[in-house]
């Protein structure tokens, strides 16, 4: 029951139906969104969309309750839209109210009949990258693995755009180790911290006190140490680094005398004299693209300028960039996941809208309108640093109930290949 086997290539808006029944156990002053109804047809109808249909009566000011509707005539009016997907699912939307409240039986026919409007077969592109790298990845997995308290050291200087991804929920994070009690295991960061706190961190737990658990990213690591080599060197280290970005603390730490910039104007302005030599380390988590200018210009001002080994860069962000510009250029519509001040959002908004996508942002899914919707055919999904775990799953879930979904993962990836060098071939004259 539930189920239809519809007619091959049949298109989805031939299937669909909109009809209103009675039925019990409504009362006066409140409103039933169905998460299932019954249709005299089809069967059960499933509702994954009801969160769109509450969220179109709240205006009512009417209790609202989300549950199946059962069978059998009443004193309300259950009023529906259904379709059959292409695998004979039956899925709509219901809403019920009491007869004697004619302006919300209005409002709930009103509701159902916008976004039957707006009913139909749609590509739904989610960017599959998300904001966390790999050395936050990385990190939590080994967070997952030790046993009892933690602590994550993390100056407030240091504190990262990306929420922490916490596998567990005894931890937290701590500024200064003297705030670390004993039997505590401290981790080390993937954005990596000073060479002076992870110093005192290992002298603390050679004593027992504490545990040290390294979760530093291996390309901040190597950063790090090539940032020493260059400054043991006698060069000047110029670090190119992001805004408010929470590696960069811990890699201009790595030498006394480190310059870090972060635009070209901040180059212009740098103050070295000759013979000085200049370096360059890339923070990772800087867009290598981004990166690239700043070195040019770091190089256009200081002849003989040079940087780290191309190999140690980081492609995280660049990667991710050119998924969601890949993601927004195939949708008529991009809806970007995260809360509105959040300077990752705006990226993301900023993003999709230069590819020339209708862009809206989204922290709660009751805020997606049908007018958004008209007439889009293709969807994409961005999900931000804020927004809650699992949302970009519930919005597709969502976007099934109101028309089949095609549902496609975009993941753009850069690979860095360590090749042998080329062997050289001599060969004799004559």
């Amino acid at each position: 029951m539930g189920t239809l086997t519809p007619e091959k290539g049949i298109p989805m808006r031939r299937t669909l139906d909109r009809r209103h029944f009675s039925i019990s156990g409504v009362a006066p002053g409140e409103v039933l969104v169905a998460s299932t109804f019954p249709h005299p047809d089809r069967g059960i109808v499933e509702c994954p969309a009801a969160l769109l249909a509450a969220a179109g009566m709240q205006p009512s000011g009417l209790a609202l309750r989300r549950k199946p509707v059962s069978p059998g005539g009443g004193e309300a009016i259950l009023h529906t839209v259904s379709y059959v997907d292409p695998s004979g699912q039956v899925v709509g939307l219901g809403v019920a109210v009491h007869r004697d409240d004619r302006r919300t039986v209005d409002l709930a026919e009103e509701v159902v009949l916008a976004w039957a409007k707006v009913m139909r077969t749609r590509r739904v592109l989610v960017e599959a990258t998300g904001p966390s790298c790999a050395g936050l990845r990385r990190e939590a997995a080994m967070l997952a693995r030790i046993p009892g308290p933690v602590a994550v050291l993390a100056p407030v200087a240091e504190q990262r755009d990306v929420p922490f991804p916490w596998p567990r929920h005894d931890g937290h994070v701590v500024e200064r180790l003297a705030d670390v009690p004993d039997g505590t295991t401290v981790v080390l960061p993937a954005h990596g911290v000073a060479p002076n706190m992870a110093a005192a961190a290992r002298a603390r737990a050679a004593t027992g006190r504490i545990d040290v658990v390294d979760t530093t990213c291996p390309l901040v690591t190597r950063a790090h140490a090539t940032a020493r080599r260059f400054a043991d060197d006698g060069s000047i280290v110029v670090v190119i680094a992001g805004p408010g970005h929470a590696a960069t603390p811990p890699l201009a730490s790595q030498t006394p005398t480190s310059t870090v910039v972060t635009s070209v104007e901040e180059i212009d302005g740098l103050a070295i004299d000759p013979p000085a030599r200049v370096t360059f380390v890339v923070e990772p988590g800087v867009a290598v693209e981004d990166a690239g200018v700043l070195a040019r210009h770091l190089r256009s001002r200081f002849a003989g300028t040079i940087g780290q080994h191309p190999d140690e860069y980081c492609y995280a962000a660049s990667d991710r960039r050119a998924t969601v510009r890949a993601v927004a250029s195939c949708s008529e519509l991009t809806l970007v996941l995260g809360t509105p001040d959040s300077p990752d959002t705006r990226t993301l908004l900023n993003a999709a809208a230069d590819v020339g996508s209708r862009v809206q942002q989204l922290d709660d899914l009751g805020e997606l309108r049908p007018e958004w919707l008209e007439p889009v055919t293709s969807v994409g999904i961005l999900v931000g640093a804020t927004a809650q775990p699992d949302l970009a799953g519930e919005l597709v879930e969502i976007l099934s109930g109101i028309g089949p979904v095609s549902l496609t993962r975009r993941h753009v990836t850069t690979e860095v290949q360590h090749t042998d060098p080329v062997p050289i071939v001599t060969r004799r004259a004559g």
